[in-house]
């Protein structure tokens, strides 16, 4: 299967819009089972599995949701070695050294016949927060679809923040003062994130997000970064 374009504006949105965790994951897995071509697609997140397994069952989600915190443990090494080296994607052989040794392996892997596997580490500030994993029963995943899901990841990582972020803009007098795009470089402000980090998930450039941050600024009668995000959350 052939990798397609992304849309990773379409992640952002979601995160934004979408009622539910399940709602976004649904549709965000789709977008990804259809760029990178594979069998099934899930989130795994600290300490559990993502709600949602795109594609199929070839993954048992009951077992792997029981035995997650032991194979967790077992690639958090390797996960925070791909941050470093390898740009945060890996087959399950490269997240898992010794493969055939795992509980990974030997519990869930060899009996679902998942065949290939390939992970995206999501990762904040040198630190893994998650993972995107992708499965076929059958063929390896080649440099095509490690290069599309190689782009997808900061977006994909800026999402994961802001879901697990519960500040929101109260205030409607704030909400109409703010083009729809400043609200979402507000929402990742929020997050400290810094304007090269907030540019690659919407896809712009850290100039563009500086000259974004002077409107808001601006608009909210602030200058600095924490008075805006203190601002935007204060009557």
């Amino acid at each position: 299967m052939r990798a397609t374009a992304v849309d990773y504006q379409e992640f952002i949105e979601l995160a934004q819009c979408a009622p539910t965790q399940v709602d976004y994951e649904t549709q965000v897995l789709e977008r990804l089972h259809r760029a990178v071509g594979c069998d099934t697609v899930m989130f795994a997140r600290q300490g559990r599995p993502g709600e949602v397994c795109f594609g199929g069952d070839i993954i048992p989600l009951k077992r792997l949701a029981e035995r997650f915190p032991i194979y967790t443990a077992e690639s958090m090494g390797p996960r925070a070695r791909l941050i470093a080296h390898a740009g945060g994607i890996a087959s399950e052989s490269e997240l898992f050294p010794n493969l055939d040794s795992t509980h990974f392996y030997q519990e869930l892997l060899r009996p679902s016949k998942a065949g290939k596997l390939l992970f995206g580490v999501l990762s904040w500030r040198g630190q893994s927060i998650g993972l995107v994993t992708f499965s076929r029963s059958c063929g390896s995943f080649g440099e095509a679809q490690r290069t599309t899901l190689r782009a997808a990841l900061p977006t994909l990582s800026m999402c994961e923040l802001a879901l697990r972020s519960t500040a929101r803009i109260p205030h409607p007098s704030i909400a109409w003062a703010l083009s729809a795009r400043e609200r979402e470089v507000l929402d990742f402000l929020r997050l400290g994130s810094t304007n090269r980090e907030i540019a690659a998930a919407l896809g712009t450039s850290p100039r563009t997000v500086r000259n974004q941050l002077v409107s808001i600024f601006r608009k909210l009668g602030a200058s600095t970064r924490a008075e805006a995000v203190a601002m935007s959350l204060s009557p």
